[in-house]
Parts: C-alpha cells; sequence; structure tokens
C-alpha cells in the first residue's frame, strides 16, 4: 500500500474512533445524587466559612461532590419551568438549592423557618451574594445522621 492509503486508513479510524466517543458521552446515563453516596455533611454556615477563609481549597474540596446541607428553610419559589428554587439560609449567607418539581413536590413537608437538610450535588459559590449553589437536590429526613 502507499502512503496515501495508510493515510486515508488512518483518519477513517480516527473519526470513527472519534464517533463512537462523542455517542457514548452523549448516550452516557445522568447520576442520581438521590442515590450517590454523602461526600460531606455541612451546615450552611460551616461552607460558607471554608469559602471566606480559602477560596481554592473550599473549590477544590466541594466542587462537583454530593453534599448534606443543614440549614433554615428560608423561601421556595415553585414554577413552572422543571425546575424550583429552595433558599436555605444561616447566620453569614445562604444556599440556592434547585429542585426538580417532582422531587420537591414528593419531598417538602416542613414549613419556612424549620431546619432542613437538603442533599444535592454542590457547584459553586458565588461570593458576591455570600451564596453556596446546589443542584439536582433532594429535601431528605431531618433526623438525618451521616
Amino acid at each position: 500500500m502507499n502512503k496515501k492509503h495508510l493515510y486515508l486508513i488512518a483518519i477513517v479510524l480516527m473519526v470513527s474512533y472519534s464517533l463512537y466517543i462523542a455517542y457514548s458521552m452523549y448516550n452516557k446515563p445522568h447520576k442520581i445524587i438521590s442515590e450517590q453516596a454523602v461526600d460531606y455533611r455541612v451546615s450552611v454556615d460551616e461552607m460558607i466559612k471554608s469559602f471566606n477563609n480559602d477560596e481554592a481549597n473550599a473549590n477544590a474540596r466541594f466542587i462537583d461532590k454530593v453534599i448534606v446541607l443543614e440549614g433554615t428553610l428560608k423561601s421556595i419559589v415553585a414554577s413552572e419551568n422543571p425546575l424550583s428554587i429552595v433558599m436555605l439560609e444561616g447566620e453569614n449567607g445562604q444556599a440556592n438549592c434547585e429542585f426538580s418539581n417532582d422531587d420537591l413536590n414528593l419531598s417538602i413537608h416542613q414549613s419556612l423557618g424549620s431546619k432542613v437538610f437538603i442533599k444535592g450535588l454542590f457547584i459553586g459559590y458565588d461570593d458576591l451574594l455570600g451564596e453556596l449553589q446546589l443542584k439536582k437536590c433532594t429535601i431528605i429526613s431531618s433526623d438525618f445522621k451521616h
């Protein structure tokens, strides 16, 4: 075989492999956070304190981790969209927790001002607003033990 044929075969193999990888990634199942093991259990205030003390270390420690966050239920903003927001607050800031409406409807039985535990995937901290960000959340039992 000459060099043109070898280059053509190599290109076809690389394109085929790339398409296979793209197809596999596109069809990869999503994590169901409620079934994942908990990486950390912290309060809103403890987590905000971690970010205020050393943001780089706290990002490395918490980003993309499943956490159970303890705080006081501040508000519930239900929407027509498939997502609703629950705000938890501590003394030094708050947490913005994103729920699917199905998860929120099945799990919310607490009244505003009550202490709750929310399990979710931590996605970031907004230091300007002093707000933690979680997604794919569920409210878990108020007597949660680690």
